[in-house]
């Protein structure tokens, strides 16, 4: 099904403190931890900055907050729909010549511009970086160091499993085994607090023992979920105990999203190579 007209935007909850985090080196970036797992970057955009924006490879577009598009005074181009795990909404969209984030050159996107409170409660975060910025680079994400490391090709010799990975309409998507089956297409994203799956868990092969019912929420609105132990996945070269996940009935923004959203902050390391299509990660 053809996903070109639509933009993915699968951060689901907000949360966080920050620390100025500085430089460690030409290719290299400190960043700050959310509690919830979430990466803050220092982003240069059109040359003014660093703000603090999140990394959220479940993205498909660069995001801004509304105050911050209006005092770098970038021009409107309409707007575009936005596809969440809670349902659909349309978005403002904002010329921005230069994205800088860390990693590669400068990177001209069309923005979305969201209300401060759609990105963070507190007003604090200035915007999200997508994957119109990231798709074409290979970088780790180092949980335990906190820093991400840019990288002219995928390293010989990473350790951890490597998954393969697609860029389709905009989103990434890893292919996760499952026992006995070939496996399932999830969305990478720094941006989720935990496992998500869309639809029923019997049919992707998994199995689950239900916990209880919550909440979920994204900048589209709230949502019921159901929440469970997976049992089945192999991410580590064994199908291991369970993992804590939420199921989502699979309609509305759940057919354009894969089977779900694999959330990163629980492996110690994540490399992406986007233009090898390949995902590493190395288990905590």
């Amino acid at each position: 099904m053809p996903i070109t007209r639509h933009v993915l935007l699968a951060s689901m909850l907000w949360a966080g403190s920050w620390a100025v985090p500085a430089a460690a080196g030409p290719s290299t970036v400190k960043f700050a931890l959310e509690m919830d797992g979430r990466v803050v970057l220092p982003v240069r955009i059109n040359g003014q900055g660093p703000f603090r924006m999140r990394l959220d490879t479940g993205a498909s577009r660069t995001v801004l907050a509304a105050g911050l598009a209006r005092r770098l005074g970038l021009a409107a181009q309409g707007r575009t729909r936005v596809m969440t795990p809670t349902g659909v909404d349309s978005s403002a969209l904002a010329r921005v010549d230069a994205v800088e984030a860390g990693c590669g050159g400068p990177v001209a996107v069309s923005a979305l511009v969201l209300p401060e409170a759609a990105l963070d409660p507190t007003g604090s975060l200035d915007g999200l970086v997508g994957q119109d910025v990231l798709s074409a680079l290979t970088y780790t994400i180092d949980y335990r160091c906190r820093r991400l490391t840019c990288h002219d090709a995928l390293p010989a010799r990473l350790p951890g499993l490597s998954l393969p990975l697609a860029i389709e309409g905009g989103r990434a998507l890893v292919l996760v085994p499952v026992r006995d089956r070939p496996g399932i297409a999830l969305v990478p994203d720094t941006g989720a607090d935990r496992l998500v799956l869309f639809g029923d868990a019997a049919g992707h092969g998994l199995q689950v023992t239900p916990i209880d019912h919550v909440r979920l929420r994204s900048v589209s609105g709230q949502r019921r979920a159901q929440r469970v132990l997976i049992h089945g996945l192999e991410l580590d070269g064994t199908a291991g105990a369970g993992r804590e996940g939420l199921i989502v009935e699979a309609d509305g923004a759940g057919r354009w999203m894969g089977d779900g959203l694999l959330p990163l902050h629980h492996f110690a390391r994540v490399t992406f190579d986007g233009p090898g299509g390949r995902l590493v990660v190395a288990d905590r």
